[in-house]
């Protein structure tokens, strides 16, 4: 893979041969494309890169906040300059609409910059606190950097969650070593560019691409901090190996949300609102809601949910299907398996028809389980992201 100077990446796929550096390879989910191979980092590639940001941050943690805060809005010019180029990345890797990728991955990237560029000075000025008991004395609670922070962020939005822990990091003095999803390798890729590309401090933000070894290896290098989204799954396992250094740790971890339908609600607009809620963005936020509780309402709701009003998800404001070729990062078949003697049938909301899953390359229609599931069962109870709900 070649980086280039103006932050474009060039990755060639093909056979790496057997003497070459191990690779991942990255896929489009709308089609089922190569874009390309990245390094596999191992170990000892990880603690170079973790060097490098700690001789950055020894020059970075001593600037004054405006000197900090001038350099990051610099990357926020830069980044707006290459706008088209990394939303091209980013749908790539993600499927995700170009409107989706402005406007929750790079308006909401510049406006925590312009956030913090405004109201983190004052969140890190030194604060009195009380002496306690000891009121002949003084005392103040102060904020200093605490070195390099590992950041491994997700692939449901791998622009903005990996942006938005950088920047803290960043204007807080700190240096950054981030390792992105294998799935969205790329995008984090772009990210580096931006910060080696601005200029003076090239090593403030470091890349490591590669799987699950590439991560684990990160949180056990001896960075000050790790910062983790993903599923609880793998966030066990980021706490278990930061426990041995004493790392600390900052996890943002997946949930299983319900949508909760009043009694009195309109059940013409809620299955609407459902879809609406949760099959935007590919069907890939945490938040989303996806799962209904055992009621005859809920039942009714989701019974409506297939009907005709529900079968397009269009953006009328740019013209096209937010559904159209969702892609899913999880194994169907280990879901439907997990069901057990559970009774089931799939609804895809494209034509409401009922049956097998329709698979193409990485995506599937937006999928809806009408079953009685026991409420501990593998389905209802872990996050899994994607359209099958």
């Amino acid at each position: 893979m070649t980086i280039i100077s103006d932050g474009r990446v060039d990755a060639t796929a093909g056979d790496p041969g057997p003497d070459a550096t191990p690779h991942i390879e990255t896929f489009d989910p709308r089609s089922g494309v190569s874009l390309g191979r990245v390094p596999d980092r191992n170990a000892i590639e990880v603690g170079e890169a973790v060097v490098r940001a700690r001789v950055a941050f020894d020059a970075w943690g001593g600037l004054a906040f405006d000197e900090r805060r001038e350099h990051i809005l610099s990357v926020r010019d830069l980044l707006l300059d290459r706008l088209g180029r990394i939303v091209a990345v980013i749908t790539s890797e993600t499927g995700k609409l170009d409107a989706e990728a402005v406007f929750t991955e790079i308006m909401t990237a510049c406006e925590t910059i312009q956030y913090y560029a405004k109201h983190g000075e004052r969140a890190l000025r030194p604060q009195k606190v009380s002496a306690g008991l000891m009121s002949h004395k003084r005392a103040e609670r102060s904020y200093e950097p605490l070195g390099v922070v590992g950041v491994i962020s997700p692939w449901n939005y791998p622009f903005i969650l990996a942006m938005t822990t950088i920047i803290t990091a960043l204007f807080a003095g700190n240096a950054d070593v981030l390792k992105p999803s294998e799935v969205t390798p790329l995008v984090g890729v772009a990210i580096g560019g931006l910060f080696a590309d601005v200029g003076g401090h090239p090593d403030l933000v470091q890349v490591v691409t590669g799987g699950g070894a590439t991560g684990e290896a990160l949180v056990r290098s001896g960075v000050q901090k790790i910062c983790f989204t993903g599923s609880v799954r793998t966030g066990k396992r980021v706490m278990a190996a930061a426990s041995d250094t004493l790392t600390p740790v900052l996890l943002e971890l997946g949930g299983k949300d319900p949508m909760i339908v009043c009694a009195d609600a309109d059940l013409d607009r809620a299955p609407p609102a459902r879809c609406g809620a949760r099959f935007r963005t590919r069907a890939n936020t945490v938040v989303h809601p996806n799962r209904f509780t055992e009621s005859p309402r809920s039942t009714a709701i989701a019974r409506r949910t297939t009907s005709a009003r529900c079968h397009r998800l269009g953006d009328r404001a740019f013209g096209v299907d937010i559904h159209r070729l969702q892609p899913v990062f999880i194994t169907l078949g280990r879901w439907i398996a997990r069901l057990g003697l559970v009774r089931w049938r799939c609804c895809h909301l494209g034509d409401a028809s009922t049956g097998e899953i329709t698979v193409k390359c990485l995506a599937v229609l937006p999928t809806l389980i009408l079953a009685i599931v026991p409420f501990v069962s593998a389905v209802s109870i872990h996050p899994a992201l994607g359209t099958i709900r």
